[in-house]
C-alpha cells in the first residue's frame, strides 16, 4: 500500500500527468484549434500576456522543471494521437549544457541564463522601481531620486557579480559534469553567503570552494582545475546574462526590500516617505509580480512572428 502511494506521488510530480492532460484536451475539447504552450515553471506569468499579442487560442501548461518539460515533449512527439498537435515550448538557456538538445523551431530559448536575468537588467529594474515607488510619475525630485537609486543598484550589482563569480564557476562545473548525486543549486543563498551593503555599494563574499563543495557531499568535489575550465567558458560573456538567474533574482529582491525599508522612513536615496505600491515580499513570486514591468525582446517577437507563420501551414 505504501508503495502504491509513493508511486502515485511520483506520477503526480512527473511529466505523465501533463501528458494525460494534454491528450484529454487535444482529443476531447477540439484541441486541434489550440496552440499548447509549455513552460518550465512560473514563467507563464511573463509569457502568457505576450503570447496573447500574437495568438488567439492557446493553453499554458507548467511542467514543473526543465527535465520534466523535455520528457513531456518527447512523450508528445512519440504519441500518435498527438501527431498534429500545435505547440510552443519556452526554455531557459541555463549554462548552455543542453542547448543543442532544446534548440528547435517550436522552442523559444532565453538569451540569458533564465527569464529572471531579464528582470535584473538595468532598464527592467528602473521600470520596476518607477512603478513600485513613484507610480510612473515624473518630476525633477523623482528623477533625482531615481538616478541615485539606480546608481546604487548599478554599482552594488557590479560588486555582487564579483562576489558570486566563484559560485557560478562552481555551478557551471556541477552542471557539465556527469556525476551521480542530487543537485539543487537553489540551496545556495546569497543572503547566507554574501554580505550586502547597498549604502556602501559593496557585496562581500563569505564563502569559499570548500563551503560550496560541502553543500553536496554526495557529489565529488569541484577542483581548482575545473574552475579554470569554467572561467574559459565565462570569458567574454556578459555576466549579468550568463550568471545563474535565481541568485540574480535574489539580489534584486534584496534591493527592493532595501528600498522599501528606506522609503518607508523617508531616508536616502528618497527625499520623502514613500510606500511601495502593492508589493508582497516573496522572491519566488518575482516573475509573476513584475511581469508587466519587463518588456519583450526583439528575439521573442521575432520568434512569435515566425511561429505564427509556421502554425498557418499546419
Amino acid at each position: 500500500m505504501i508503495t502504491n502511494v509513493e508511486n502515485l506521488r511520483k506520477a503526480k510530480d512527473s511529466y505523465v500527468c501533463g501528458l494525460l492532460e494534454v491528450i484529454l484536451k487535444y482529443n476531447y475539447e477540439e484541441g486541434e484549434k489550440i496552440v499548447f504552450c509549455f513552460v518550465e515553471g512560473k514563467d507563464f506569468f511573463y509569457y502568457k500576456c505576450r503570447v496573447s499579442a500574437h495568438l488567439s487560442e492557446f493553453e499554458f501548461y507548467s511542467a514543473k522543471g526543465k527535465e520534466r518539460l523535455k520528457e513531456l515533449l518527447r512523450a508528445i512527439k512519440s504519441n500518435t494521437s498527438l501527431s498534429s498537435i500545435k505547440y510552443i515550448a519556452f526554455f531557459d538557456r541555463d549554462y548552455e549544457f543542453d542547448l543543442d538538445e532544446i534548440r528547435h523551431d517550436c522552442n523559444f530559448v532565453t538569451s540569458g541564463y533564465s527569464l529572471e536575468n531579464k528582470y535584473t537588467k538595468y532598464k527592467s529594474v528602473k521600470d520596476i522601481v518607477r512603478d513600485l515607488f513613484f507610480c510612473c510619475e515624473c518630476n525633477e525630485d523623482i528623477n533625482d531620486s531615481l538616478c541615485k537609486i539606480m546608481d546604487i543598484y548599478r554599482k552594488t550589482q557590479r560588486s555582487f557579480h564579483q562576489s558570486v563569480e566563484l559560485f557560478n564557476k562552481w555551478a557551471w562545473v556541477q552542471r557539465y559534469r556527469k556525476k551521480s548525486g542530487s543537485l539543487n543549486l537553489d540551496q545556495f543563498s546569497i543572503v547566507k553567503n554574501c554580505k550586502i551593503d547597498f549604502l556602501g555599494m559593496n557585496v562581500t563574499r563569505e564563502y569559499d570552494l570548500e563551503k560550496l563543495n560541502s553543500l553536496f557531499l554526495c557529489r565529488e568535489p569541484v577542483t581548482p582545475a575545473e574552475l579554470s575550465e569554467a572561467a574559459e567558458w565565462f570569458a567574454g560573456k556578459e555576466v549579468q546574462q550568463a550568471y545563474r538567474g535565481k541568485q540574480e533574482a535574489e539580489f534584486l529582491f534584496e534591493f527592493i526590500k532595501f528600498l522599501s525599508e528606506r522609503g518607508g522612513k523617508g531616508e536616502y536615496p528618497f527625499k520623502e516617505k514613500v510606500t511601495a505600491k502593492g508589493i508582497s515580499f516573496s522572491r519566488k513570486e518575482l516573475v509573476q509580480q513584475f511581469a508587466a514591468c519587463v518588456g519583450s525582446t526583439d528575439n521573442f517577437r521575432n520568434f512569435m512572428i515566425k511561429t505564427k507563420e509556421r502554425l498557418k501551414t499546419m
